[in-house]
């Protein structure tokens, strides 16, 4: 990535736009305005690298942390509803990993009064780095009145780790 060029610079906006220069090519990269729960900062090399914002446990990197939340903000077309737009993402990810399990958990509503996330807990035994993870659906906006879809995932190789670091993901996702 050689640079970033700021798009949107309104503090009061939760998804701020951005545009990275990649492979000679122009590619829109959408962040959301996140406060890491306690006991997490963002890891800024990773969230470069992959083009998601990463969020470890304080005292780990991307490269040794045992759990890691990640947010995905992707524009949302008008003719897309949150309903199409998981189906379509569980669809993709049980064609990449047929033996997924996926099951529905309970909403987890938003202090900021946005609609709530809709979480799911996957299990993914043919996955050795991501067996277990929860990945909650949510819905944000930016200054501009534009609409985006939030994927955010906590994941990791161990299920006891991701199960005690639940609470800190569901802190997450209330305060966002």
């Amino acid at each position: 990535m050689a640079g970033v060029i700021a798009l949107s610079a309104n503090a009061h906006a939760e998804v701020k736009k951005f545009m990275n220069i990649a492979g000679g090519k122009m590619q829109p990269f959408f962040r959301l305005e996140v406060t890491p729960p306690k006991g997490w900062i963002m890891e800024e090399q990773a969230t470069k690298k992959y083009g998601v914002q990463m969020l470890v446990p304080k005292g780990k990197t991307f490269a040794n942390a045992d759990a890691l939340i990640y947010v995905k903000v992707s524009y949302k077309p008008k003719d897309l509803d949150q309903a199409q737009f998981i189906k379509n993402s569980q669809d993709r990810w049980r064609e990449e990993v047929p033996d997924s399990k996926i099951t529905k958990m309970p909403e987890v509503a938003r202090a900021n009064g946005k609609p709530a996330f809709l979480p799911y807990q996957y299990e993914n035994p043919s996955q050795p780095k991501q067996p277990f993870e929860y990945v909650s659906f949510g819905e944000d906006g930016d200054k501009d009145g534009n609409t985006f879809n939030l994927m955010v995932t906590i994941t990791g190789g161990d299920r006891k780790v991701i199960e005690k670091a639940a609470a800190s993901y569901n802190e997450f996702l209330r305060a966002h």
